[in-house]
């Protein structure tokens, strides 16, 4: 957990009122500036049916090198690797997720679906809600930390997430990415029936700075991605092309004005969402959002290209 506070609570509650049973839960405190760490010692001294022991990083190892930190210190042949701004959304999801991986023994990691329902989204100021409105009431299944199980063996085998070439030291994500390839050449890594809330952040204080950090460290994320991965990511990769597309015909003079109808034709299709529900519409910095949206497309195509061009394997 990083900064954690409005969030923790929820994760924890959610796992006490699993029905699988759970051996240990290990918290690893990234360097938080809030109140997350009492929030968890306040909540130890209550909850003592399951150990729980907080780990406390005195400098920032980011998400990757907090779960090896963690993974480290467990005891149990299979570890749930789970965010704290996470949350399950019944009692049996814990029991889900561990379905596959104990009944195939080819099986060496699972994944579940994250979720955003529209009640929680709802709950987001304008420009949290506008970072996460593509995901209000889908079901998007990945391996990426949020809530997934994984052979503590072949997690250390494999050296858990890859803190060289990935993480905050560099400001790139897609370690989770990452992890999941070289997990699957370890052996199956499969999509279980389970389901994950991921709540975000739940304060007031989301700000339009914190939304282009966001975006910055995601665009990032794809361009480094790109650069190491992108002939095991075949096909796939050229989703991650759709935004360079765009502003490459933005710059055509021949184009205009197809070029700009195009790129916002674009942003009102992508964020719909924001102009049909009553708070958002009626917010005055509606306004501000082709704006904002067209400006963030172009930073998005910057950031992902200087990574992919300027962040090779020993530029880190």
């Amino acid at each position: 957990m990083r900064n954690s506070e409005t969030t923790i609570l929820e994760t924890l509650k959610s796992l006490r009122k699993q029905t699988y049973p759970i051996a240990e839960i290990i918290i690893v405190d990234n360097v938080s500036s809030d109140n997350s760490v009492a929030v968890v010692g306040d909540y130890k001294k209550k909850f003592t049916n399951t150990p729980i022991y907080l780990l406390v990083n005195t400098k920032n190892r980011g998400v990757g090198g907090s779960y090896n930190r963690g993974v480290s210190k467990s005891t149990s042949n299979l570890v749930v690797l789970m965010h704290s701004d996470s949350t399950l959304r019944t009692t049996n999801e814990l029991a889900k997720l561990v379905a596959p991986i104990t009944k195939d023994k080819n099986v060496v990691a699972t994944y579940s679906s994250i979720v955003l329902p529209r009640r929680v989204w709802v709950t987001y100021n304008f420009w949290q809600k506008l970072l996460s409105v593509r995901a209000v009431d889908k079901k998007q299944p990945g391996l990426n930390g949020k809530f997934d199980c994984i052979s503590k063996k072949i997690y250390q085998d494999i050296g858990g997430f890859n803190i060289t070439q990935y993480g905050h030291h560099i400001d790139v994500g897609a370690d989770d990415a990452d992890l999941h390839l070289r997990l699957a050449r370890k052996g199956k890594v499969v999509e279980a029936k389970s389901e994950v809330i991921h709540l975000h952040y739940l304060g007031p204080k989301y700000s339009l700075l914190d939304l282009f950090d966001n975006r910055r460290l995601l665009a990032r994320s794809y361009g480094r991605l790109l650069r190491l991965e992108n002939i095991k990511l075949g096909f796939a990769a050229l989703v991650f092309f759709i935004k360079p597309i765009l502003v490459l015909l933005l710059v055509l003079p021949f184009m205009f004005p197809l070029n700009l109808i195009l790129l916002l034709s674009y942003v009102f299709w992508y964020y719909s969402k924001m102009y049909v529900t009553r708070e958002t519409l009626l917010n005055p910095r509606i306004l501000l959002l082709p704006i904002v949206t067209v400006l963030l497309t172009l930073l998005e195509v910057y950031w992902m290209l200087k990574a992919f061009l300027f962040l090779n394997k020993s530029n880190v």
